[in-house]
């Protein structure tokens, strides 16, 4: 540890000599994570800009200890409040057309309304609709209405005063909409609000000001609602389950987020990506995955949407650990997606044989493009540009590879 008079004034790369932060650090990219060395210790760097496209808003460098596997998915926690559109995956005209119109609509529409099944990645676009808004650094809190007690909502969300109730804090307490005070206020599962919430939250819709339970003084706001569900409000409306005039509040422009199986095309690319994301985490040596497994996938229904693929791939990681080839197979399939093989996806098979690996196809993209760029250190930073990766990601897979 040094203290203030120790570091003021001195160049951070000469305070820290790990060359894999010396490449974060030179690379233009941003939004990137790596675990680094710190003298005898480790931790994650996250070096990010405070929003796409706004060259003067300051870029800013976190830390956090790493210790075990835990804390290397707390990582991935640390850096989520950085997915921009970049994160959301999907190469459908579907996904390209919602991921452009929910861009445009960030840096306008106050309040927007995601629907969607459960799964489908509601949470994630709301959060880089915030991350390309203009309340970017400002303060992200989510809600889910469906996981607070019935209760405890109204404090949760307005917060309470000093004797508000029996058991209230001394001092009272802040609700989470004052705590998203000049950001967002991400409102998932809006649907399961209580309807006696719901005159309460209009109410707050409409005044831009809110009382906290047992208090008697307007605390002025200036926040977007973001809200969710994967319910349908127009019936619950219709049943005079959810208020008309908060409907419309609520969804001055709606985004619905299309299931997993009507985008079949992109489960082949959040495989490959789930499996990037945790091999390293389980400590697998995981190559790929095999065509017939792929196709099993594909053909899958997919109720939980893109957290159950998340969760299948995770179990094929674990199941292929003890795999000679490194290759995930039906074999490493769970019961629920064996229990619907067709005849083009059976049960028990010899693994077929895989075109190419997905670390060799990794290697591949990396070769062509140093082909195209060269070797030098600016060749190296514009081919992890194209290859949409960090120039210390680019680093670390060189050196695997030799």
């Amino acid at each position: 540890k040094m203290d203030h008079d120790q570091v003021l004034g001195q160049n951070i790369l000469d305070l820290i000599p790990d060359p894999v932060f010396h490449s974060m650090i030179l690379d233009e990219s941003v939004n990137v994570y790596e675990k680094i060395r710190i003298g005898e210790g480790s931790y994650g760097a996250l070096f990010y800009k405070v929003a796409d496209g706004r060259e003067d808003l300051a870029k800013i460098l976190n830390f956090k200890t790493i210790e075990n596997i835990g804390s290397r998915i707390a990582g991935e926690a640390f850096r989520e409040n950085q997915i921009t559109f970049d994160h959301i995956l999907g190469r459908s005209d579907r996904m390209k057309r919602l991921r452009e119109i929910a861009q445009k609509v960030a840096k306008t529409m106050p309040n927007i309304l995601l629907t969607g099944e459960t799964g489908t990645g509601k949470e994630m676009f709301a959060r880089a609709i915030h991350n390309a808004s203009d309340r970017c650094g400002n303060p992200f809190i989510t809600v889910n209405c469906a996981a607070i007690p019935m209760e405890l909502l109204e404090s949760e969300l307005f917060g309470y005063d000093e004797g508000a109730f029996t058991g209230a804090k001394k001092g009272g307490k802040i609700g989470k909409f004052e705590l998203a005070n000049t950001g967002t206020i991400f409102l998932d599962e809006i649907g399961d609000m209580p309807f006696h919430l719901q005159a309460k939250l209009l109410r707050v819709l409409q005044e831009r000001r809110l009382e906290r339970v047992g208090g008697n003084r307007q605390i002025p706001l200036n926040i977007r609602i973001i809200s969710a569900t994967n319910r349908n409000l127009d019936q619950m409306v219709e049943e005079g389950k959810f208020r008309e005039d908060l409907y419309y509040r609520l969804n001055i422009f709606e985004i619905h987020l299309p299931p997993l199986r009507e985008r079949p095309g992109d489960i082949p690319l959040l495989v490959h990506y789930f499996i990037n994301k945790y091999r390293s985490f389980f400590e697998v040596d995981v190559e790929g995955i095999d065509q017939e497994a792929m196709d099993c996938l594909c053909r899958y229904t997919w109720k939980g949407n893109i957290r159950e693929l998340e969760n299948v791939v995770q179990y094929m990681i674990s199941m292929s650990a003890d795999s000679p080839s490194g290759v995930m197979g039906v074999n490493c399939l769970p019961n629920q997606i064996l229990e619907n093989k067709t005849d083009d996806c059976p049960r028990v098979q010899e693994p077929a044989q895989q075109d190419i690996s997905l670390r060799e196809m990794e290697q591949q993209r990396i070769r062509q493009a140093l082909a195209r760029y060269g070797d030098t250190t600016e060749g190296k930073k514009r081919a992890a540009k194209e290859l949409g990766i960090s120039l210390a990601t680019l680093y670390r897979r060189l050196n695997k590879k030799n």
